[in-house]
């Protein structure tokens, strides 16, 4: 999971790093700065503190929505009236969250986040006649089967997860290991390998694409 945040407060950001071991980003205070972004499509979540706002915040949200319907958005104010709470939901605002800032309130809203995420990861998915069952581990054609280790299944199942988006190393670094173990001996690399070897034993190449200098992408799927 990949989290923009636009906001001031360096201690939340630290915060929301230690405790979620995501990739979070802090943009820089201008909003339109997420706008231009050429990473805008990695992320799905933004947090933007309006108390730095260049830029109306309903506004901004409704080009995001407009760039992306997926994005979860949560805005941090001081304070919100009735009339601008309705407006921000129907703008695309997902959860609004007054000030004092609380980072385990807002972990836990994006804990739940994830979990929803996760529910989206389908039972299985089709390269030409070869089925991928996501829920057995199973990788699968009329001539043979092979199964998915844990790692492999991890992998595979946060690809799809981020599907059409990049998928950086240290998210799937932290995704799978939670951040316990250190990056020695390009751990991740041999586990890569070992999947993409799997699928290359059902003619299968390139079903996991590395971008240069960013991270990895999965071939689009049936």
């Amino acid at each position: 999971m990949k989290i923009a945040l636009q906001t001031t407060n360096d201690y939340l950001a630290y915060s929301l790093r230690k405790m979620l071991r995501v990739d979070v980003h802090l943009v820089d205070r201008y909003l339109q700065d997420i706008i231009n972004s050429k990473y805008l499509n990695d992320y799905q979540i933004i947090i933007i503190d309006r108390s730095v706002a260049d830029i109306e915040l309903l506004k901004l949200c409704t080009r995001l929505r407009r760039y992306k319907a997926s994005y979860i958005i949560i805005t941090l104010t001081d304070r919100v009236n009735k009339i601008e709470r309705l407006d921000g939901f129907l703008m695309g605002v997902d959860f609004m969250q007054t000030k004092p800032l609380k980072p385990k309130l807002i972990l836990a809203i994006i804990k739940s986040i994830s979990r929803r995420l996760e529910l989206q990861i389908p039972d299985n998915i089709y390269y030409k006649e070869t089925e991928v069952n996501i829920g057995l581990g199973l990788i699968r054609n009329a001539q043979r089967i092979m199964k998915l280790s844990t790692i492999e299944l991890k992998i595979l199942k946060l690809l799809i997860r981020n599907r059409g988006q990049i998928t950086s190393y240290n998210e799937l670094y932290y995704y799978i290991w939670n951040g316990k173990l250190t990056k020695t001996a390009n751990i991740l690399n041999v586990y890569l390998n070992k999947l993409r070897k799997k699928f290359r034993d059902f003619s299968l190449n390139e079903v996991i694409i590395t971008v240069g200098g960013y991270g990895y992408k999965l071939k689009p799927y049936t």
